[in-house]
């Protein structure tokens, strides 16, 4: 066995992601094994080097490769649930050291994706122009009209929450989950340069879009449960746009987040439970900082919706209209959508169109119900279903 495979096989024993790395780029056999037959994936994952075995994966080794017993280096047999789960939330937060992310070109640029990193939100503070805002805001509108029409007819009102869009009787919200068929400004403004560009530098890789999503709420009580107690979107890493077309002061119902649990890693039963309380973060972060979405219309905040957040309702607080479009570097959870007839035209996306996933999707809300659990976690001892990272 060549001696660079044999450092393979150490660092990951010890847990070195990094040197991992380094080895793999210098010739190391990411499927190396030692005297025994063990595989360095497999070492890594029993000893619960989560972010060791990622970088093995992220790097090119075969997760079906068995050993001298026959043994699959991530046999879920062997491996478990709450490893895979565990191997499989550092795999899609995995950042290299010698990974070579796209130069953002403006100090405030950099700022922005600086905040994200280590906050998790940040607000783009002027990156939306008036005139957008204000074709977004029509288009809104026409949503809204529409769907009201369906409402007074008594249709479209909630049955579950993978469906295109419908009033939510009980939290009195309109919803869409198809937003960008609505609008041409909001699909144009997700393939903004700077915003992909930013999200990408956070990302590590070219993102995705899986979801557009429009959402008014209508003033109602005070609420702890759902989406409006304090929890995390059941993914490993993904990129929300919140973009706001009506002001949202601090007495409004306005989005809160707590700063840097994005950084936190869930055990598995919050991925069927998910939420997160302040309690729960603070043992993780000691004190705790939060950040509310409060602002003008126009307004866009981007965050890591693997952090604990929460909506928060007013029964005297202002209608909030507002989009969401999530970015992700992960297909297995794309809810599809549809795109105006030239939205997209003339935009260039070297790195890749982040919106061609989306359309070729098959549409969410055609599907059979699957709620139960997030698609990918009732997939997960299917380890080639999650193996993937947009180029």
């Amino acid at each position: 066995m060549a001696d660079i495979d044999l450092q393979l096989i150490e660092q990951a024993r010890v847990g070195n992601a990094n040197a991992v790395a380094a080895l793999i780029r210098d010739g190391a056999d990411p499927d190396a094994r030692n005297e025994n037959g063990d595989l360095a994936l497999r070492i890594a994952a029993i000893a619960g080097h989560f972010n060791t075995a990622a970088c093995l994966l992220i790097h090119g080794a075969n997760h079906n490769v068995s050993d001298k017993l026959g043994r699959a280096a991530l046999d879920p047999e062997v491996i478990g649930i709450n490893t895979l789960h565990s191997i499989r939330q550092y795999y899609h937060r995995y950042r290299d050291e010698g990974d070579n992310d796209e130069v953002l070109r403006t100090a405030q640029m950099d700022e922005w994706a600086g905040q994200l990193d280590r906050l998790g939100a940040t607000r783009l503070r002027g990156l939306l122009e008036p005139e957008t805002l204000r074709k977004m805001q029509q288009d809104f509108g026409s949503f809204i009209t529409k769907l009201n029409a369906r409402v007074l007819r008594r249709e479209a009102l909630f049955e579950r929450y993978d469906e295109e869009e419908h009033f939510w009787q009980k939290d009195r919200a309109y919803v869409s989950n198809n937003a960008l068929k609505y609008s041409a400004a909001l699909a144009r403004f997700c393939g903004h340069p700077d915003l992909l560009a930013i999200i990408r530098a956070c990302l590590g890789k070219q993102p995705i879009i899986t979801r557009a999503v429009a959402m008014r709420y209508l003033p109602d009580v005070e609420k702890d449960s759902d989406m409006f107690g304090w929890h995390h979107d059941m993914e490993d890493r993904r990129l929300k746009i919140q973009i706001l077309l009506t002001d949202v002061g601090p007495q409004d119902q306005h989005m809160s987040y707590v700063c840097g649990s994005h950084r936190m890693y869930h055990p598995y039963e919050m991925f069927q439970d998910n939420q997160c309380s302040l309690d729960y973060c603070r043992e993780t972060l000691g004190d705790i900082e939060i950040f509310d979405a409060v602002g003008q219309a126009g307004d866009v905040f981007l965050f890591d919706s693997n952090g604990a957040h929460r909506g928060n309702r007013r029964p005297k607080g202002a209608v909030r209209d507002v989009f969401f479009v999530e970015f992700s570097t992960d297909s297995s959870d794309i809810w599809g959508g549809d795109i105006p007839p030239g939205a997209l035209d003339g935009l260039d996306f070297p790195q890749g169109n982040p919106f061609l996933a989306l359309i070729k999707a098959n549409k969410k809300w055609d599907q059979p119900i699957t709620r139960e659990l997030p698609t990918w976690a009732e997939n997960l001892p299917d380890i080639s279903s999650w193996l993937h990272r947009t180029p």
